[in-house]
């Protein structure tokens, strides 16, 4: 009987060692799986710091971008505003501040145009006077100069002016502009 106790035992002591050993393979196995896994999950981790601080830059550009976005059409709606109390027309508040650009694209045209224009006459009325104090032999006067600028609010001057100048002949903007080319006249004297 003690024979067949110690053949039981130690067939069950093999069947027990490779259990165990099998056992132990498997808790290997599950260890490096776990170790990958652990791997995986910091790698992503990592990632996933890199994507949030990427999605954070986002967020702060757009916000950044948004807020130059609303003072540039702030700062448009200002300037288109100016320009319909300088005009002395009244705003459409359902335009886009595309159609204000363009309105004040045209604007700016206009005048541009028209002080091109005004700088023209101004040098061809400069060119006579000067022609008529040469011929008289006097020396340039500096009144003569400026003899012109009443002139430009006279009938006859604005009618010869741009069609354009008509969509800007309130008389407050003339009066200003005189004043200026007047005071910028006798500076240059």
């Amino acid at each position: 009987f003690a024979q067949k106790n110690k053949a039981v035992v130690s067939t069950q002591s093999t069947g027990l060692m490779k259990f165990m050993e099998e056992k132990n393979n498997d808790i290997m196995n599950f260890n490096n799986q776990l170790a990958n896994l652990q791997m995986n999950l910091e790698q992503a981790q990592s990632s996933a710091v890199k994507w949030e601080s990427v999605w954070t830059h986002i967020k702060n550009t757009a916000a950044r971008q948004t807020l130059l976005l609303g003072r540039i059409k702030m700062a448009t709606h200002n300037l288109f505003m100016l320009i319909n109390k300088q005009m002395k027309t009244k705003a459409e508040p359902s335009e886009s501040t595309e159609q204000q650009l363009q309105k004040i694209q045209i604007y700016i045209k206009d005048l541009t145009e028209i002080i091109q224009e005004t700088a023209e006459r101004s040098r061809a009325e400069d060119e006579i006077i000067a022609n008529r104090s040469q011929h008289a032999n006097t020396p340039y006067k500096k009144v003569s100069i400026t003899k012109f600028l009443p002139a430009f609010l006279h009938r006859k001057t604005k009618q010869s002016l741009t069609p354009r100048i008509k969509r800007f002949q309130s008389q407050s903007f003339y009066q200003r502009f005189c004043t200026e080319k007047q005071s910028s006249k006798l500076a240059v004297i």
